[in-house]
Formats: C-alpha cells, sequence, structure tokens
C-alpha cells in the first residue's frame, strides 16, 4: 500500500524506510490521517451495576 519493501519476516515495513516516507510528506504538507487506537485486548475496568452508598 506504501509503496515500500516487505521483508519476509516480520511481515512489516522497514521502520527506516517509514520514517523517511513520514518525513516527506511532513516536508511536503502533506494532510495527516486521524490516528485510531488499536485495543488489542478487552479493558480491565468493568463498569460498576449497582449504585454504592456515598455515606457509611
Amino acid at each position: 500500500v506504501l509503496g515500500l519493501p516487505v521483508r519476509s519476516e516480520p511481515r512489516y515495513p522497514d521502520p527506516v524506510a517509514l520514517a523517511r516516507l513520514s518525513g516527506e510528506r511532513i516536508r511536503a504538507g502533506a494532510p495527516g490521517e486521524r490516528l485510531t487506537p488499536l485495543y488489542l485486548r478487552r479493558p480491565d475496568a468493568v463498569a460498576s451495576i449497582a449504585r454504592k452508598p456515598v455515606l457509611p
């Protein structure tokens, strides 16, 4: 997709090539893409079902 060489293992583009590509885009004033977090697992926190009393 980016036109960068992909190594056989691991199957990711070379980080130096990505840095060069991003540097060229920044210098050219290209618009940035919106960053979206990638959550790899469910959160540890859970929503409380019952209300907690505020006074003991």
